[in-house]
């Protein structure tokens, strides 16, 4: 049985979010220990559902809102 066989959701890995904003491990590991980041552990290991970081930058754009 594969992950596609039961339609499980993809998570994301600290590297991998850091990748994806380019910030550094440091910011990385900031970000995973805010309450606000919906983020969970696995063991010792930090993880977040690509739903739930996709929700997560939709949100962080409406509260930047658009600066002149």
């Amino acid at each position: 049985m594969t992950v596609t066989d039961l339609n499980l959701e993809r998570c994301l890995t600290p590297k991998d979010v850091s990748v994806l904003l380019g910030i550094n491990k440091d910011n990385v590991n900031r970000l995973f220990n805010n309450v606000a980041f919906p983020s969970f552990r696995v063991g010792k290991h930090w993880r977040i559902l690509r739903s739930d970081f996709l929700g997560w930058i939709e949100r962080q754009k409406s509260f930047s809102g658009k600066r002149a």
